[in-house]
């Protein structure tokens, strides 16, 4: 039994060891820039909290990302439409204000990246 438990043990430390050389070989992302999506405004957070924070406003930010690795771009999200931004009072899904998210965006995704290489 104790013979067991040590052929265990080193198939744990190989595999772990293994893993821990391949995760710190791989290359991280070259650049990684922020992008404001989007923004949005609730009247009622406890939609989000199941009873918790009844009536209590809450701001949301939309982020995207658009990561530069090895050459390539890769964009992770796409934000709030880019038909909002061309609303000058924003948009209400609904059209309901004392339910709806009011959204808002302050420039198209286009407008928003920055200048590629």
């Amino acid at each position: 039994m104790k013979s067991l438990g040590m052929v265990v043990a080193v198939v744990a430390v190989l595999l772990f060891s293994s893993t821990g050389r391949a995760q710190s070989s791989a290359k991280s992302a070259d650049k990684m820039y922020v992008l404001d999506c989007g923004q949005g405004h609730a009247p009622d957070e406890s939609r989000w909290t199941v009873g918790v924070n009844v009536g209590k406003p809450i701001d949301i930010s939309d982020s995207c990302f658009l990561i530069l690795h090895s050459g390539d771009y890769f964009l992770w999200d796409t934000g709030i439409s880019d038909a909002v931004a061309a609303m000058p009072d924003g948009w209400l899904p609904t059209n309901n204000p004392v339910t709806d998210i009011h959204w808002s965006r302050a420039k198209s995704l286009g407008r928003s990246l920055p200048p590629l290489a």
